[in-house]
């Protein structure tokens, strides 16, 4: 054997030991290989200037990438959210304040917080849309105090004056009228008092006649003109069926954004908020969707927003990662952070990547069984996705009967809704045969099997 030959299998036995090694190390701490860049990511402060680029985003809250925060996200390697989602390519973060009251009586951040995650953020190239607003901010609260907030939010924190900030949104879908106009213009006076040239934008809006709300009403949109840099729209209900049909995502984002160019004049447009359920969990937005369903959204509102970015800031995904049991179905990482299919073209669109996409021909579908359904049977096929909404007492506890297990896996156990108007529970039909799905009450979870009573029962036939 000839010494080149014998350097050539050392080479490829030592190549080969690695590539298990590294195979197992990824294996043990968490799957840490589902990201890998295969290009660095296009910084936002490049994507700022050229109408030929949109920023790609998602929504974190700070609690969970504050380091100090008792509810900061981490993985088992020690990445945090800005890490990983710095690994899928993303560039841009909108930071939400939901979760602050677990922990903090005043729900406001200070500048050495602010600063250890938005300099984060800037070692990355990355550039946040900073959102006012705490838990105890009242919908309706447009007095004094919400204008307060604002000071002391982003102005005594200097977040207005951090060079990591994107965009300042002074408020979270507020209902429009004289007295909400008068005051977001106040609070955009105030965030320009203090730094000029800081964006400021308003996180979708709605007007309420006859008791309903008219989201991204057109007629207020224009009234938001003299107040905002650039507009920002909300884009739901994509999962939501009409006689079994579901919007087409392109279509009804390029519709969308084709009415907001009406009034917005030259000012461009963020699509900063838009999901989809993710079929784990039953949404605020009372919609369960699955994993196809959700992807391909995904690559239709994006490729929609690819497709004017020169009207386009960007568009931001809600949500990364679930920041309570509640928002668990919009998520494109689950809780041990293995992405869903939309992940992976969230990372594609956002790192580049114009190789076509592999997108599922078969959605299956989504059911949601409500109270009205007790005593019925409900078909499905496998695949299926299916959820829970029901009326029960609040006062009362309840626990959840499964005749065959192997015919559904439970994927969202049974809880108070986010709304706080039903009991929620989700299934995916795993293989064919039937089992029956009962709740029953009891007076406390120790006498639950021994003494209850059934208030609610369905049969389930997979096919």
């Amino acid at each position: 054997m000839s010494q080149n030959v014998k350097i050539s299998i050392v080479t490829a036995a030592l190549f080969l030991f690695a590539a298990i090694a590294y195979l197992i190390y990824n294996n043990y701490f968490g799957k840490l290989a589902y990201f890998i860049p295969h290009s660095e990511p296009q910084k936002a402060t490049d994507v700022a200037s050229e109408n030929t680029k949109i920023l790609f985003g998602t929504s974190l809250d700070m609690s969970q990438i504050l380091p100090t925060s008792p509810k900061y996200i981490r993985r088992p390697d020690g990445e945090d959210l800005i890490d990983v989602a710095h690994m899928m390519g993303i560039n841009f973060v909108r930071i939400t304040n939901s979760e602050s009251s677990h922990f903090r009586p005043t729900m406001i951040y200070t500048e050495d917080e602010w600063k250890t995650v938005l300099d984060k953020l800037a070692s990355y190239g990355m550039q946040a849309d900073v959102l006012i607003e705490t838990p105890a901010l009242s919908p309706d609260d447009y007095s004094d105090s919400y204008l307060d907030l604002v000071r002391k939010y982003v102005v005594d924190s200097q977040v207005v004056n951090n060079p990591a900030v994107f965009s300042i949104d002074i408020r979270n879908e507020p209902i429009i009228n004289s007295k909400s106009l008068d005051a977001l213009a106040s609070a955009a006076s105030i965030v320009k008092s203090a730094n000029p040239q800081m964006r400021v934008t308003i996180g979708g809006w709605r007007v309420v006649r006859n008791g309903s709300s008219l989201w991204l009403d057109p007629d207020a949109g224009a009234k938001l003109n003299p107040i905002v840099d650039f507009y920002s729209i909300h884009l739901y209900e994509f999962d939501k069926s009409i006689a079994g049909i579901y919007p087409d995502p392109y279509s009804a984002t390029i519709a969308q954004l084709d009415k907001t160019a009406k009034y917005a004049g030259s000012k461009r447009v963020l699509i900063e908020e838009f999901g989809a359920g993710n079929g784990s969990a039953i949404t605020d937005q009372d919609t369960l969707g699955s994993p196809q369903m959700q992807e391909k959204i995904y690559a239709g509102v994006f490729d929609a927003a690819l497709e004017n970015s020169d009207s386009v800031v960007g568009v931001i995904a809600y949500t990364l990662y679930p920041k309570d049991s509640h928002t668990s179905g919009w998520n494109i990482l689950d809780s041990k952070f293995a992405p869903f299919p939309a992940a992976k073209v969230l990372e594609k669109f956002a790192k580049g990547d114009d190789s076509p996409l592999d997108l599922p021909t078969v959605i299956p579908r989504s059911i949601i069984v409500t109270t009205d359904d007790a005593d019925k049977t409900i078909n499905l096929n496998r695949g299926d996705y299916l959820g829970f909404e029901i009326t029960l007492s609040q006062k009362k506890t309840y626990f959840t009967s499964i005749s065959n297990t192997s015919v559904l896996k439970q994927n969202e156990k049974l809880q108070l809704g986010g709304s706080g108007d039903y009991y929620n529970m989700a299934f995916v039909a795993t293989s064919a045969g039937s089992s029956i799905i009962s709740v029953h009450q009891c007076q406390s979870l120790d006498t639950c099997h021994t003494t209850s009573s059934e208030r609610f029962r369905v049969t389930v036939s997979v096919k």
